[in-house]
């Protein structure tokens, strides 16, 4: 029994792994604050749900300040997104679309 539970947790601990998968694509949707629909390369609509996320409901668009004062946003798929922290006490924010940010002054990332 007891090895029966230790494959249990390490099966467990191992799970979120065997789901990890890499995908690239054009997000066409954003249902709420961390969930979207993006479009692959060979034409799939998938449904992305990310972790760990406080964005406010519909508004996942990060809008960041860098160290040189630059007003980047980066989008749900964008390889910075998962790093970018948003410190509204520094004057960054959350967009609801590429439009209101372009049009709050701030730019794309360059990379």
């Amino acid at each position: 029994m007891n090895c029966i539970l230790r494959l249990l947790i390490v099966l467990l601990a191992l799970s979120p792994a065997v789901f990890a998968a890499d995908l690239s694509g054009r997000v066409i949707g954003i249902a709420d604050g961390d969930t979207f629909r993006l479009l692959t390369s060979d034409k799939q609509q998938v449904k992305i749900r990310l972790a760990e996320i406080d964005a406010p409901e519909g508004c996942v668009i990060k809008g960041n300040i860098n160290s040189k004062g630059d007003k980047i946003y980066h989008v749900p798929g964008m390889s910075s997104y998962g790093a970018t922290k948003i410190d509204e006490s520094k004057g960054e924010r959350w967009f609801c679309s590429e439009e209101e940010a372009i049009q709050a002054g701030w730019r794309a990332p360059r990379n």
